[in-house]
């Protein structure tokens, strides 16, 4: 029997708010974040949690029975009585905050269907409607022109920092449906860091190994800072200019494992505990720049957090009609990529699953980045980006 593929892809940027359903994005976030350090134990990652999450609710809403359990489950949508209104949460999600002209988050959100294919009408409803994705009718028998037009649209969304998001062996002419989301963020720092003061210092990789980095210095930073006793780490919020977003670096005192320990430990109850903690400040501080580009399969940490149908005996007929058998995913990937330098921040994402038919002068800084540490780039709506930075 023919397989029959269902592509789903996502990119995008940052953020964390009151209102809405905060609690299922920020859950999700951490639980994604925690199972993803434990595949890629010694690298530096970057992810966005909110691609990952967006792109899997939109198969979701095209689930049902077990898998629908599954993946409500896994993706921490169980507080919504229906598929229907998880997708109004994420609708009010998109409009409130990733519209707001403050946000500096752009989204965009398209499906790619099979031309010998149809979507089931309510399930375009849903998705037209709440995640305001546009269809566009391709051939993937066309694999080469296929991967070329959805590339391309990665592309263009993320501002040229995800490429070649899928390769064209990845499409068949048994593919039906490609979702696609994207976000991308850029802002300026509140106190940009001069870039005469940014010169090699050490950072320190573990107790016994040291490297030089280019570390950005400024005095007199207006952030938000804590000593937190009980996660034994320091916590800064480096805020964006004009925007709610800011950074949250998560310093561990211990230099050995002491990041891995964070990460097995992080909760929505810690995350709160550091917040309440944060007070403003006035520190000098130090921080080195970096750049992450992170690319790998999420089947298996997919598997790992509970989500086992959706990969073999998935139920996604809501979805679409004129399948010759029923629809599994066969792939999920995902791509990300952050710069953090003097002027301030700028990150994307890309996630995609395949769904196949069955057959210079320092002084001494307060805050001190000179060792493996937690980023998380967020607003009080969700978790956007996160990651951790461990080598250079």
């Amino acid at each position: 029997m023919p397989q029959l593929a269902v592509l789903l892809l996502g990119l995008l940027h940052l953020q964390f708010s009151n209102g809405l359903d905060r609690q299922s994005r920020v859950e999700f976030a951490l639980n994604f974040f925690k199972t993803i350090s434990t595949y890629q134990p010694n690298e530096n990652i970057i992810v966005s949690p909110i691609s990952v999450q967006t792109c899997l609710a939109m198969t979701y809403v095209g689930s049902d029975n077990q898998t629908a359990a599954e993946m409500q489950r896994v993706l921490s949508l169980k507080r919504f009585a229906s598929k229907a209104d998880a997708a109004v949460d994420f609708g009010e999600f998109i409009q409130t905050t990733v519209k707001s002209p403050q946000s500096k988050l752009e989204m965009a959100n398209r499906i790619y269907i099979d031309k010998r294919l149809q979507i089931v009408p309510t399930y375009y409803e849903l998705i037209s409607k709440y995640f305001r994705s546009t269809a566009v009718t391709i051939d993937f028998a066309s694999n080469e022109e296929a991967a070329q037009s959805i590339n391309a649209w990665v592309e263009s969304e993320t501002h040229g920092k995800i490429k070649s998001l899928i390769n064209p062996s990845a499409l068949t002419a048994d593919t039906a449906i490609v979702l696609t989301n994207a976000i991308y963020f850029k802002a300026e720092w509140l106190y940009p860091f001069d870039p005469s003061y940014t010169v090699p210092r050490d950072f320190n990789l573990n107790s016994a190994q040291k490297v030089k980095v280019p570390m950005m210095y400024r005095t007199d930073v207006h952030i938000k800072y804590a000593e937190v006793t009980r996660l034994d780490l320091v916590a800064a919020e480096l805020p964006y200019n004009d925007t709610a977003l800011r950074m949250l670096i998560l310093l561990p005192n211990q230099l050995d494992g002491g990041v891995a320990r964070l990460e097995q430990t992080l909760s929505m109850n810690a995350l709160q505990h550091v917040k309440y903690l944060l007070k403003e400040t006035t520190l000098d501080v130090m921080l080195p720049k970096f750049k992450i580009e992170f690319d790998l399969s999420l089947v298996e940490p997919l598997k790992t957090m509970g989500m086992n149908l959706l990969f073999s005996n998935a139920e996604l007929s809501n979805m679409v009609t004129g399948a010759k058998g029923p629809l599994y995913v066969s792939e999920v990937k995902h791509k990300a990529f952050i710069s953090v330098d003097e002027k301030g921040s700028e990150a994307a994402g890309a996630t995609y699953s395949q769904i196949l038919e069955r057959s210079g002068r320092f002084f001494q800084p307060n805050l001190k980045v000179d060792r493996p540490f937690v980023f998380i780039i967020l607003d009080d709506n969700a978790i956007y980006f996160t990651g951790h930075v461990l080598k250079f």
